[in-house]
């Protein structure tokens, strides 16, 4: 009988572990970098097609990007979304997820002068609904857009998709409380909506003040979301790749 000598086998265990570690190293979830068109993602523009949004290749965290210049004299506020198969579905196939987008605030206007505008990050559900609404959603701050600061690369994380509460610093829509606040419908939940995700956006927060142009010229890219599982090591995504492995009605694979 032959006998591998032990270099070779030194080689083969050093291949078993590369492989196990690339194994142990893949993450679930989605990820658009935009080389292969807007994967999905769609950016408000005004009424009758004022402004436009497109994918540029001139300017990225890493080329290209999706770039919005949008006159908002409706104060509809900035919105990127996305309510495709791959980004919508069971989320909480998972414990936690966090969610990422790299954003470069080029021009932040009201009127005649330069602004900060905070942005959200909303997970609808468009199940069952209450009267006089099309979803129900529940969403956090994820940074502020102010000029000049470059690509800037913002997170969250969802600590609990099984929670039955809103997470700190969370709020909810679909009803208002007595005070006229936004919340969930009585009898809704936050484990609900993320069992139903139907689509993901991110937004700024409105704006009252109706009497001013507001005016956006923003970009973003690499939004993402990313399981986060205790017997799974993280990596960063690939930015060769639009979408990972992902379990049926779910962007995510279970732990």
């Amino acid at each position: 009988m032959k006998h591998a000598s032990l270099p070779a086998l030194a080689l083969f265990a050093l291949a078993a572990l590369a492989t196990t570690a690339r194994a142990g190293q893949a993450i679930d979830g989605q990820v658009t970098n935009f080389k292969k068109g807007e994967a999905g993602w769609v950016g408000r523009v005004g009424p009758n097609g004022s402004g436009e949004t497109w994918v540029d290749d001139t300017m990225g965290k890493k080329l290209p990007s999706l770039h919005t210049k949008y006159d908002d004299f409706l104060k509809n506020g900035l919105r990127f979304y996305n309510d495709t198969r791959a980004w919508k579905g069971d989320y909480s196939v998972v414990p936690s997820f966090s969610f990422s987008v790299d954003v470069n605030a080029i021009t932040v206007q009201e009127g005649q002068g330069y602004i900060t505008r905070d942005v959200m990050v909303y997970f609808l559900d468009f199940k069952n609904p209450p009267a006089g609404y099309d979803s129900i959603s529940v969403g956090t701050r994820i940074g502020t857009l102010e000029m000049g600061q470059g690509w800037e690369h913002w997170s969250i994380t969802v600590p609990d998709t099984s929670s039955l509460t809103l997470p700190d610093g969370w709020v909810g829509t679909g009803a208002t409380d007595d005070q006229g606040n936004s919340i969930l419908p009585p009898g809704r939940t936050f484990a609900e909506v993320m069992s139903h995700v139907g689509e993901i956006a991110i937004q700024t927060v409105p704006q009252s003040n109706k009497l001013v142009l507001d005016y956006f010229d923003v970009a973003i890219d690499n939004p993402a979301i990313s399981a986060v599982c205790a017997n799974r090591v993280q990596k960063p995504f690939s930015v060769d790749k639009d979408a990972q492995p992902s379990a049926k009605g779910s962007p995510f694979q279970p732990c």
